[in-house]
């Protein structure tokens, strides 16, 4: 995020920010769609690498937060 500032109650601001993090394809082998990382990632741009877990990435999908009305 560098200097940035950010102003949590501009929604269109945040949601620029939150495609800039969740735009690139990168998942884990639970989540790994081939389909998808085909049509989204052009060849020469597909990579595939071993990686160490850092803390812990834990996907619920909508488990908690559908209840939750979130």
């Amino acid at each position: 995020l560098g200097d940035r500032v950010i102003d949590w109650d501009d929604r269109a601001g945040l949601q620029v920010l939150v495609e800039q993090w969740t735009a690139p394809y990168a998942r884990t082998d639970e989540t790994h769609d081939a389909a998808l990382f085909e049509a989204q990632v052009p060849p020469e741009r597909r990579e595939t690498r071993r990686g160490i877990e850092i803390g812990h990435i834990f996907y619920f999908g909508t488990k908690y937060s559908a209840p939750l009305g979130a």
